[in-house]
């Protein structure tokens, strides 16, 4: 409901957007329901998680793109990361994990 209500005081303002990148995907669904209500359909959307829920809007070019930060990997990571810290082990200051980029194509 917020980002929906978002989007519309967004584009009521600044109707000339064209590209909206959503800081997840939850936003991106209410951003989207409020762009499909008013017609437009030149509005290019993408945000973080790929969740279920936005996989049919993917399909469909609703949203072109979502982030899978992969949650599951970061979780294990951590965890394993403070059970060598306890264990009195030497840790990186930096643990990255890729991304992937989740489309239609």
């Amino acid at each position: 409901d917020e980002a929906y209500d978002l989007a519309k005081s967004m584009f009521s303002k600044h109707p000339r957007v064209r590209l909206l990148f959503c800081a997840n995907d939850m936003m991106a669904l209410g951003a989207i329901q409020y762009l499909k209500e008013i017609g437009r359909k030149d509005v290019l959307v993408a945000s973080f998680d790929n969740l279920e829920e936005i996989k049919p809007l993917i399909e469909d070019g609703s949203l072109q793109a979502s982030i899978d930060q992969q949650a599951k990997q970061q979780g294990y990571l951590g965890v394993q990361t403070a059970y060598q810290m306890i264990t009195g082990k030497e840790v990186s200051n930096n643990v990255l994990i890729p991304v992937k980029l989740i489309t239609s194509k």
